[in-house]
């Protein structure tokens, strides 16, 4: 059960933290000292939000059997969801490690994926510019 992240220059085990992070996505790797690019990936989030989706109407169930009206009844669902939200992150890491929840790019992989769709872009300009020269023509 891997609790780091791996580099995909040098392929050593790293630490990562949004809190202790400031919030940044941007990490450097101690070893090779390359800059990385954390991204969430959206499978999990997916599963998280399909769990909150069904256990949310159990929930304002439970609520109105309570009788607790207005704002107070939205306030205490909503600290209820995110701690059940908070649990399934942790407990997701727990399962599966960081890996499962974060991919990890290097700052040479994001300017080649940049360049590749940069590339895409202009060829699909090209094609279109093409097309609307052969509707002229005919």
């Amino acid at each position: 059960m891997k609790k780091k992240l791996i580099c995909p220059k040098c392929g050593q085990e790293f630490s990562f933290h949004y809190m202790k992070n400031k919030f940044s996505p941007r990490v450097q790797c101690d070893h090779c000292k390359e800059s990385l690019y954390i991204e969430n990936k959206i499978f999990p989030y997916l599963i998280i939000a399909i769990v909150l989706l069904f256990v949310t109407d159990t929930i304002f169930v439970y609520f109105d059997q309570i009788n607790l009206q207005g704002f107070l009844r939205y306030l205490i669902v909503f600290i209820v969801l995110s701690a059940i939200c908070i649990f399934l992150t942790m407990l997701l890491r727990f399962i599966f490690g960081d890996g499962f929840l974060y991919k990890v790019r290097s700052r040479t992989q994001e300017l080649e994926e940049r360049e590749r769709i940069e590339k895409m872009r202009k060829e699909l300009q090209e094609s279109k510019a093409r097309g609307k020269k052969k509707k002229c023509k005919k």
